[in-house]
């Protein structure tokens, strides 16, 4: 049973609990309202009755207009119980100003006993009775009421409840069918496309078509990934194949050891493309543990310019480290290593020989800079777009041994401490990049 159904019927079940409720109360209120209308009319018929006796020297005499009260029927007896007066007869013990409902000769009446006294010795029972005629016309009435009114409600209820809730379940039927049409097509760019409500379920719909576009961009990110990797190590592969094949050809010793010292030098290459490769894998699947604490970040960024200082003087760039002391930051310290080397790695490895590289470290109001700066090739404004992409090398450095990948760690690095990055590039002059990471 679908949940539509189920709603409709709890809502056709409510109502008809209401109907029965109201009905009850429409009959309740039916009998009351007619128990008064008969004992409001029989006192009045009482005390009009008694204006039309009089007693005198021991007799009593009776109007002859006592027989005309309308609808009423009066009724004397003695106070022995005979009747002396009416033709209506009520089987019922005397009960002194008492309305009470009776059965008597196949009719249902309201009798009203009111006791005269006249004298120490002489009494009367009269007894006012009127039949319950109109009761039924007013049962009669209600009845027909309520068998057109609490019909017509529970229909109205009932399609009122199967309305609301197909409205309220539509988004999810559109869920459900983007969900299969997803499924079915393996179409991430489906969107379930519901706007302008205000309601939990357009709201979820519109946090499912943020996941979905998410997931998409991941998918796209990754087949990206996947082709550009199995590119950048296609490449490696051919040329150690190549020199592999002319290193198994060659006869002159000298030459092919030359040849081995290159495919070598080529495997190296290949195995730092493949750790940065394992690198960026785990950190896109959350497995590369960060440890937050409070560092040294001055004695880290001096460390990392003392391991980048031969790797600088073999490209002929010198290498500056202007580092204030004693700047302490909260940050994963390998990481935070990581970060650094990645960048003036980069820096050497794109600038000018004999031109300049330099690796700062600053505090600044409410946090620490940490600027690479370089002299070298610089950078078009569509090439700084672009530069944090996985494998993206400027044209001007194609010649670079570098892999692509470490701005591309760098950049997670930044994400991962919450911190900014701004960067300021001119072609033919250098590049800058400044990192700013909060004290907290």
């Amino acid at each position: 049973m679908g949940i539509k159904l189920k709603m409709t019927l709890w809502y056709t079940l409510l109502a008809l609990l209401t109907a029965g409720l109201m009905g009850g109360l429409l009959l309740f209120a039916a009998q009351r309202s007619a128990f008064e209308y008969y004992s409001d009319t029989l006192n009045a018929a009482s005390v009009l009755a008694q204006s039309q006796l009089e007693y005198e020297s021991g007799n009593l005499e009776i109007d002859d207009d006592l027989g005309d009260i309308p609808d009423v029927h009066i009724a004397l007896y003695t106070s022995g119980g005979t009747l002396i007066y009416g033709r209506t007869r009520v089987e019922l013990a005397f009960e002194q100003d008492t309305v009470r409902r009776v059965a008597s000769g196949g009719l249902e009446w309201y009798v009203l006993d009111t006791l005269l006294t006249f004298d120490s010795r002489s009494s009367v029972w009269m007894r006012c009775m009127k039949a319950a005629d109109s009761e039924a016309a007013a049962y009669a009435l209600v009845l027909r009421a309520a068998l057109i009114l609490l019909p017509l409600m529970i229909g109205l209820t009932a399609l009122g409840g199967f309305l609301i809730a197909r409205g309220a379940f539509r988004p999810v039927e559109r869920m459900a069918e983007t969900a299969e049409a997803i499924l079915s097509g393996g179409d991430l760019g489906r969107r379930i496309g519901l706007h302008g409500g205000k309601d939990e379920l357009t709201r979820l719909s519109r946090t499912l078509d943020g996941m979905l576009e998410r997931l998409d961009e991941s998918f796209r990110r990754e087949r990206q990934f996947t082709s550009d990797a199995a590119h950048e190590l296609r490449t490696p592969l051919n040329a150690i194949r190549l020199l592999c094949q002319e290193a198994l050809d060659e006869t002159d010793a000298g030459r092919r050891e030359a040849l081995i010292a290159e495919i070598m030098e080529r495997t190296d290459g290949l195995s730092r493309l493949v750790a940065q490769l394992l690198a960026l894998s785990r950190m896109d699947a959350g497995r590369v543990p960060v440890e937050i604490q409070e560092v040294d970040a001055s004695r880290l960024m001096l460390e990392v310019a003392r391991e980048l200082e031969p790797v600088a003087e073999d490209a002929e760039i010198a290498l500056e480290a202007q580092v204030e002391p004693e700047i302490r930051l909260v940050a994963d310290p390998s990481l935070l290593t990581r970060l650094a080397v990645n960048l003036l790695g980069n820096a050497i490895r794109y600038g000018r020989p004999g031109g300049h590289a330099w690796l700062t470290l600053t505090a600044e109001a409410g946090g620490v800079c940490l600027t690479v700066r370089d002299d070298g090739v610089g950078m078009t404004r569509e090439e700084q777009d672009r530069m944090w992409d996985r494998f993206w090398r400027a044209d001007s450095s194609r010649h670079s041994e570098g892999t692509g990948l470490g701005l591309a760690i760098a950049r997670w690095i930044i994400d991962r401490h919450g911190a900014q990055v701004q960067v300021e590039s001119t072609p033919g002059e250098g590049t800058e990049i400044r990192v700013i990471f909060s004290r907290k």
